[in-house]
């Protein structure tokens, strides 16, 4: 998956400085991988782990974020570089 976090916060860096931007991250039934993207991108974006899990939770109540681990991991060891 670390991979594809990556891969997925690589994209034009001035697409969220519009208040009004709008990214899709899905995935088949939108409760792990999906979410777990989202979390990656929002990580990303500088929110801290407990307020993006909570915000993806409110907009998605189905979400799991099984992969939640693995974006927080990913994000981690991106910023101790």
């Amino acid at each position: 998956m670390s991979t594809l976090h990556e891969r997925m916060t690589q994209g034009d860096p001035t697409a969220l400085a519009n208040p009004d931007a709008q990214i899709l991250a899905h995935c088949h039934e939108g409760r792990n991988r999906g979410p777990s993207m989202a979390l990656a991108i929002i990580l990303a974006q500088g929110m801290d782990a407990d307020t993006a899990l909570a915000a993806i939770r409110r907009a998605r109540p189905a979400a799991k974020i099984s992969y939640a681990r693995d974006a927080i991991s990913w994000f981690q060891r991106k910023v101790s570089q």
